[in-house]
């Protein structure tokens, strides 16, 4: 199969999946095996994943600070308007134009807060369970090991004993 195909298979796949067809429905109608799309649909998933971290990483801060200079602009121009315009009906829009964009950089800034610490929670527990895992697996050491759970602002050890009495 080329890659154009194969392209098309995959759009095809994700549509039907989409509309909220079956696996079994899409594996009729395109006539390919059930493991087929099941394979299929967790390569996009895995793959929009890494798309969905690389954006959050790479292109979010950019995109935000884009945005948060924009609104500054339009606050300052509306602000200018309702300063300067003789007109009732201008000087009220321009307000009203205020309002709604300090309302929205307000929500802009809200959520890319909640973003950053919940990125920074999920970072925090992957650091936590690499430890964990390295400490169940490690035999060799006979020492006592600390765990640190540095999860939000609380910080709880505990000591993991690897040494057997005979």
């Amino acid at each position: 199969m080329n890659s154009k195909d194969r392209d098309w298979l995959h759009l095809k796949i994700l549509e039907l999946a989409s509309r909220g067809k079956s696996y079994r429905q899409i594996a009729e109608e395109l006539q390919v095996s059930l493991g087929f799309i099941s394979n299929i649909l967790h390569e996009i998933h895995q793959q929009s994943k890494i798309e969905v971290r690389n954006w959050i990483n790479d292109l979010m801060p950019t995109q935000l600070r884009q945005s948060l200079m924009l609104h500054d602009f339009i606050l300052s121009q509306a602000s200018a308007i309702s300063e300067n315009s003789r007109d009732e009906r201008v000087r009220l829009q321009a307000l009203s134009l205020l309002r709604e964009t300090d309302q929205a950089k307000r929500d802009l800034l809200t959520d890319s807060s909640v973003i950053n610490e919940a990125i920074s929670y999920i970072e925090k527990r992957k650091m936590k369970q690499s430890a964990s895992e390295m400490v169940a697996h490690s035999s060799d050491d006979s020492s006592s090991t600390i765990i640190e759970d540095t999860v939000g602002d609380d910080v709880s050890s505990q000591s993991v004993s690897e040494t057997e009495q005979a």
